[in-house]
């Protein structure tokens, strides 16, 4: 964790940048590792012990409100491309996704959107 931005070229101009985060991550699959650094920009200053659990928190919103689009929607088999249709299309779904999620039972999210249909 770097707190000393003016020492950075190019952020000296971000007035409310106190922190850069360094996350080296990796992880193993079928014995194959595979490694990603990610920076990010905060305007924080805190423990990196604090900026991993806020790191994590919300990659697990990310990847839980991504994961449920994929699966109820098949999000990622859209092929809508051309000017607002993409972002329309993608809210819809958000708006959708929100009112299945307030309907009670037992039936999963993919199932409460077929009987909704």
């Amino acid at each position: 964790m770097e707190t000393q931005v003016a020492l950075l070229d190019g952020l000296a101009d971000w007035g409310h940048l106190r922190s850069i985060v360094r996350v080296d991550a990796s992880r193993e699959i079928n014995g194959q590792t595979t490694t990603q650094t990610r920076y990010y920009l905060s305007s924080l200053t805190a423990p990196p012990a604090d900026f991993n659990r806020y790191i994590r928190q919300h990659w697990q919103i990310e990847n839980r409100l991504h994961w449920k689009l994929d699966v109820v929607f098949r999000e990622d088999r859209q092929r809508t491309r051309l000017d607002n249709g993409p972002l329309n299309l993608a809210t819809a779904r958000k708006l959708a996704l929100q009112a299945l999620h307030q309907v009670q039972g037992a039936n999963s999210t993919k199932n409460r959107r077929k009987m909704a249909g």
